[in-house]
This record gives structure tokens, C-alpha cells and sequence, in this order.
């Protein structure tokens, strides 16, 4: 009889242990949500306004001052490249600059007008003027250089669709016999001393990144000791204007001038 009774006190205390946890309420704060995921900050202003838009020189002097990371800005610019489509997001990847030949601002991944989606490269036209509005940005890529650009998913506000004639360099900045070191180049550039016409550069070939088949062209690096990556010949054509035929056309430590 007692084993009996103590197995009935037995069950009703666990029976009462299992009540009691069912009833205890869990923690207010207690979430289910992955904690580690931080949702993506989103600008709280815009900088500027599309009637006080600024030139892509007050952009990259906004960029460099640290002016940029608190919301969207509009920027206005002549389209000077238009390099890549990309077809997942139907965005293009594009230059601005002031004068419509220096590649000086990248528009990364870029939509078209209100935010509209783009369909093909040649939706955009070297040469025509643009205001766009996105977040301005630095970044470094592989190559150690520093990139100014609109980051993904800018919208363009207006366009000039009358494409105007890519302005050319009105003198030469120096002649072959006083031809610039690549450190001296950087100088000038950094000065705002190269705008206005075509400098020669001399140099050492520190790298061969990039032949492009369509325009049968090389991207390449030069320095003075043929070893720093200190500046990038984009798309870049051979002797008195050649077509290169491959990547293999330059070597690393040639020479060039």
C-alpha cells in the first residue's frame, strides 16, 4: 500500500512540474530573429538640391572631405564612358565628368531616369549631360586605387539626350622631350593642372590588366621604378594610335613613353 501511495505522490508532483513550466511566460524580449543581421542605414537627407546640383568636381571635393555619408546628392555631369550592362539588375555602369573625356566620377550599377531599369549598353551615350541623384563614395579596389563614385541604384533626374561631340584637349601640356615622370603626372592631376589638353608620360609597364577585343585596346600600369601600380592607362591604344591584337601586345618592365 505504501508503494502505491508514494507512486500517486510521484506522479501528481511531476504532473505538477510540467504545469508550472507550461505556465511560466517567456522572456518580453526574447526573439526568434537572427540578432547579427543590421539592417542597411539609409541616407537621412538630401546634401543638395537638383537646382544646386553639384559639378563632379564639387562631388569628388565632397567625397574626399567626408561631406557625402549622411544622405543623397545630386551631381551634374557629361557622360565620358559607359563600360559595362549589367543584365541582373539592368543597371549600367558609367563616368561623368565636367568636360566629357576624364573619367572622374564612377556611377556604379546605376538606374535610369526616375529609377527606371535600363535594357541594353547603349540605353546611355557618351556625351550627354546628366543630373543624377545617389550616395557619394570612396572606395578601394584590388589595385590599391581609390575610386570616387555614385554607388548602386542612383536614379537620373534629367537628361540631355543630344549627344555633343566628345570635346577634345586644346594643347599639348608638355612635349616628348619634357615628358612628364609618372609621380610628376599624379602631381599635375591632383593640382587640376591636366584638363585642358594632352601630356606625355614616361614610364615603366608595372602591370597588364586588361585587353578589350572591341576596341582592341590595352589597360595597363605605369610607374617610375616598374613596380608600384602609380597610374592606370585605361583602355589604352599602341604606337601613333595602333591597334593592339592582344593582351601579350605589352610586357611588364617595357619602357614607354
Amino acid at each position: 500500500m505504501k508503494k502505491i501511495i508514494y507512486s500517486m505522490m510521484a506522479l501528481a508532483f511531476s504532473a505538477s512540474v510540467f504545469t508550472s513550466c507550461e505556465d511560466v511566460p517567456a522572456p518580453y524580449n526574447m526573439t526568434f530573429e537572427d540578432s547579427n543581421v543590421t539592417p542597411t542605414p539609409q541616407p537621412t537627407t538630401d546634401l543638395n538640391t537638383e537646382a544646386t546640383a553639384w559639378t563632379v568636381a564639387e562631388a569628388v571635393q565632397k567625397i574626399q572631405a567626408g561631406q557625402t555619408s549622411n544622405g543623397e546628392a545630386y551631381v551634374k555631369g557629361v557622360i565620358s564612358a559607359v563600360t559595362f550592362y549589367d543584365a541582373n539588375h539592368k543597371s549600367i555602369t558609367y563616368y561623368l565628368s565636367d568636360n566629357g573625356t576624364d573619367q572622374t566620377l564612377q556611377v556604379y550599377s546605376g538606374k535610369g531616369l526616375d529609377g527606371a531599369d535600363f535594357v541594353a549598353k547603349t540605353d546611355l551615350q557618351v556625351g550627354q549631360t546628366v543630373v543624377v541623384k545617389g550616395n557619394l563614395k570612396s572606395f578601394t579596389n584590388k589595385q590599391g586605387q581609390t575610386i570616387m563614385e555614385i554607388d548602386r541604384s542612383s536614379k537620373i533626374i534629367t537628361i540631355n539626350n543630344s549627344v555633343n561631340p566628345t570635346p577634345q584637349p586644346t594643347t599639348d601640356l608638355n612635349t616628348e622631350a619634357t615628358a612628364w615622370t609618372t609621380t610628376e603626372a599624379v602631381q599635375k592631376i591632383q593640382a587640376g593642372q591636366t584638363s585642358n589638353g594632352e601630356a606625355y608620360v614616361k614610364g615603366v609597364i608595372s602591370a597588364v590588366t586588361f585587353y578589350d577585343a572591341n576596341h582592341k585596346s590595352i589597360t595597363y600600369y605605369l610607374s617610375d621604378n616598374g613596380t608600384d601600380k602609380t597610374l592606370q592607362v585605361f583602355s589604352g591604344k599602341g604606337v601613333d594610335g595602333a591597334d593592339f591584337t592582344a593582351k601579350t601586345d605589352l610586357q611588364v618592365g617595357q619602357m614607354l613613353l
